[in-house]
């Protein structure tokens, strides 16, 4: 029967030593940056989506990445999926209080002079 092939000088066996592989720190950084996101629509709103977007690229990322990784304590899937899920959540909220803020500032476009414009805006964003 064949075994499988040494691994290079240098190289970890994920197989036989996978407490040497580490975690998917990714996965941890995923989630912690969508939770971040999360917090940050009460203190900058719509902008949140920034993050957001960053989060859920991280998150594919580490959750393609997590293939790699021999024990599912390694793999952090369940953060990985955390963070897709919060990122994806915050992205919609983002994305519709972006959508609400552009749709009042092009209404009160038309408005003759500032002061009529501040206060059409006061209208829109105090309903």
């Amino acid at each position: 029967m064949a075994q499988p092939p040494a691994p290079y000088p240098g190289e970890i066996d994920s197989q036989q030593h996978p407490e040497l592989m580490g975690e998917n720190k990714l996965a941890k950084w995923a989630l912690w940056i969508a939770v971040a996101a999360g917090v940050s629509i009460l203190l900058i709103g719509p902008f949140a989506l920034i993050p957001a977007l960053v989060a859920l690229v991280l998150s594919i990322i580490a959750l393609v990445k997590a293939r790699k990784y021999p024990t599912p304590k390694h793999k952090r899937k369940g953060f990985a999926i955390g963070g897709l899920v919060l990122s994806i959540v915050v992205a919609l909220i983002s994305a519709a209080a972006l959508y609400y803020a552009l749709y009042s500032f092009a209404k009160c476009q038309d408005a003759p002079d500032d002061d009529a414009m501040r206060q059409c805006l006061e209208q829109e964003f105090t309903r």
